[in-house]
This record gives C-alpha cells, structure tokens and sequence, in this order.
C-alpha cells in the first residue's frame, strides 16, 4: 500500500488537512513554490505519488484564484495611498514650474553659466 502524504485524504468521505492559515491543503505545501530551485515538474511528479493528477490540477488551479485574491486585496489597500501619492506629484510639478522663473533670474544675476542641458537636468 502506498503511503499517504501528511495531511492527504486517507478515503474520499473525509475532507483533508487544511494547511494552517488558508485553504490550501497541507500536502500542497505552497512555500515550496518560494523555492529559489523550484522545479515545477519534479513538484508535480511527487504530488502524483500522493494525489490523484485530476485533484493536484484543481488544488493548483483554487490556489491561483486565492493568490489572484489576495493580489487584488494588496491593490485596494495600497490604492488610496497611491493615488494620493499621484495627485501630491502634481501640485510638485506645479511649485517647481513656479520657482523655475526666480532661479532662471538668480542665475542671470550670478553670472552662472548653466547650459540649457544642465539646467533640463536640474528640473526633472
């Protein structure tokens, strides 16, 4: 008899393990897709010792639509920020361009030599 993975299903009746913080069953293991030598084939050659191909796949496929979530979820929490961080970059480029007259007659009036170059550099 074939040994079970920890936390797979011993008969169809019982649900498995889940793994402790979501939905993903324990066998899953989805920090072994952080891997830095993550191979996914070799993945799914020992998840098929374990599981049936057709649940591997439909495991695989419900925890893309939780990492799909949970990307939608950082978005909204982050959005607000990111649009208040847009609209603060506007009024910036709205003082810059005020104080671009005043710094172009401070440096007639130094007798600096800035080029035109330089000076575009200076204002992005």
């Amino acid at each position: 008899m074939m040994s079970a993975a920890p936390g797979a299903q011993d008969d169809q009746s019982r649900a498995p393990v889940l793994h402790r913080t979501s939905t993903v069953p324990v066998w899953l293991a989805p920090e072994r897709f952080e891997a830095a030598d993550f191979n996914p084939d070799i993945c799914v050659a020992d998840l098929r010792r374990y599981v049936p191909l057709p649940t591997v796949k439909a495991e695989l496929q419900a925890y893309l639509v939780h990492l799909k979530n949970k990307l939608v979820e950082a978005i909204n929490e982050d959005y607000s920020d990111y649009v208040g961080l847009s609209s603060k970059l506007t009024g910036l480029v709205g003082a810059v361009l005020r104080m671009r007259q005043p710094l172009l007659e401070i440096q007639v009036r130094l007798g600096c030599k800035l080029t035109k170059q330089r000076l575009k550099v200076l204002m992005q």
